[in-house]
């Protein structure tokens, strides 16, 4: 039974090291993977919509609009997201993929 078992942990084993080298993940990715489950949510989100403000972000995560704006400064703050004003208005635009493999993003300090 033992022997049947080392056999199978084996064959997993293998199988899982044949899946991590046949996924390549570049470079833009990886940072996007890299970040908070939140954080990404909102990211995506924002991708999505292309230029957005928190609310419309909201709308799409579910989640409160001043939940989703602080999210979004927490991005601006670390390179992920540009932000601009319209009026009076925040408006949030994603990074494209090619900058986030040039860039390095800093950590916010908590």
């Amino acid at each position: 039974m033992n022997k049947k078992l080392d056999e199978i942990s084996g064959q997993y084993k293998v199988f899982f090291e044949v899946i991590q080298h046949s996924v390549q993940v570049d470079d833009g990715e990886q940072k996007i993977m890299s970040l908070p489950k939140h954080l990404q949510q909102t990211f995506l989100a924002l991708t999505n919509l292309r230029n957005a403000t928190a609310s419309m972000v909201a709308d799409i995560t579910g989640k409160q609009r001043a939940v989703e704006f602080s999210y979004l400064n927490q991005l601006t703050t670390m390179g992920y997201v540009f932000k601009k004003r319209v009026n009076r208005k925040a408006v949030f635009n994603a990074v494209n993929y090619h900058h986030l493999k040039e860039m390095n993003p800093i950590k916010l300090e908590r």
